[in-house]
């Protein structure tokens, strides 16, 4: 897998992928040079066969976009969507009725930008519904990268049955998140669960709301903070000086400097308060970015190096704090 050239085409995608408007597009600029960062030869169609027929019931001729070709068999399945779509149930839909029809063991779906990739964890020969990885071009950590060369040219079959664990794994991790998530939000089915479940008669009277109120102002929500490292202000602090500088202009060296509280983190020019260029806030089990005077309101992100996503609008913050000048 060549690191340099994922890294070359995120960059590209940056500028680009607002302007690639149809899954064509989607395939030749972004799909087909990813495959090839993974070290396959996507002209030949030993290794990545486009259009792979995969009839399904009465639909006829179906084909997939392309599949990841092993012996002669398609190993994982790539359907493409434009940059546009959001990979909603539809596109999902489709890519599982091309699963059942072959004997690939994986499914990707992609807008070229974001990677979701299913397999068959809970039901044999019957893709999941929801993925257990999700790998974006834009916004990826070295753990992600790491995770993603297991898919590389000469790593994908040397071992199926040690991915297949893996993948395992990290739908189980995602699905603790989420259920992390919903026990910080307090929603109803974990109150619920907490009365029936966990409390004394002294709260057992209470109504759902104030419990909820009181769920949430005491250990389980400190606790799940403190141990999820991705609400961590530290942590957010250190990513952030990691991402931040990636993303201004070429030749734009302003002095940023770096500000945390218990639950913000601020960029600010040369530590001026009244110079903000951005904020990463933590809001109950969410993280939030604000960018003053360019996005209204904030922005919920995954993690912290999402921030490459919203590039155009740090960089318009950032030339309405310096003049032109003084820029290097």
């Amino acid at each position: 897998m060549d690191k340099d050239k994922l890294q070359e085409l995120a960059n590209s995608a940056r500028d680009t992928a607002e302007y690639i408007s149809s899954e064509e597009g989607c395939k030749t600029s972004l799909v087909l040079p990813f495959l090839t960062a993974l070290g396959y030869d996507v002209f030949n169609p030993k290794q990545i066969c486009p259009e792979l027929l995969a009839d399904f019931g009465v639909k006829k001729r179906e084909r997939v976009d392309y599949a990841v070709m092993y012996t002669g068999k398609p190993v994982v399945l790539i359907e493409c969507k434009a940059c546009s779509d959001k990979l909603g149930s539809e596109s999902v839909s489709q890519l599982f009725r091309y699963f059942t029809t072959t004997t690939a063991k994986f499914g990707w779906l992609t807008n070229g930008i974001k990677y979701l990739m299913f397999t068959d964890i809970e039901t044999a020969n019957r893709m999941d519904v929801e993925p257990f990885f999700c790998f974006n071009l834009l916004s990826h950590t070295d753990e992600d990268i790491e995770f993603l060369s297991k898919f590389a040219k000469g790593r994908l079959n040397s071992n199926p049955r040690t991915l297949l664990k893996l993948a395992k794994k990290k739908k189980q991790q995602y699905q603790i998140l989420s259920f992390a998530r919903k026990v910080l939000a307090g929603e109803s089915i974990i109150i619920d669960l907490l009365k029936d479940n966990c409390l004394g008669d002294t709260l057992s009277g209470m109504s759902n709301s104030e419990l909820k109120r009181r769920f949430s102002e005491y250990l389980v929500k400190e606790a799940l903070e403190e141990a999820n490292s991705k609400l961590d202000t530290y942590n957010i602090e250190t990513e952030l000086q990691a991402a931040l500088p990636k993303l201004l202009p070429k030749g734009y060296k302003p002095e940023v400097k770096y500000r945390r509280t218990k639950s913000s983190v601020y960029a600010e020019i040369g530590g001026d308060k009244s110079k903000q260029l951005l904020r990463i806030y933590v809001m109950g089990s969410e993280l939030k970015l604000q960018v003053p005077e360019v996005v209204s309101g904030s922005i919920t992100l995954d993690r912290t190096s999402d921030i490459a996503s919203y590039g155009k609008d740090i960089c318009a913050r950032a030339n309405t704090l310096i003049p032109k000048e003084k820029k290097a």
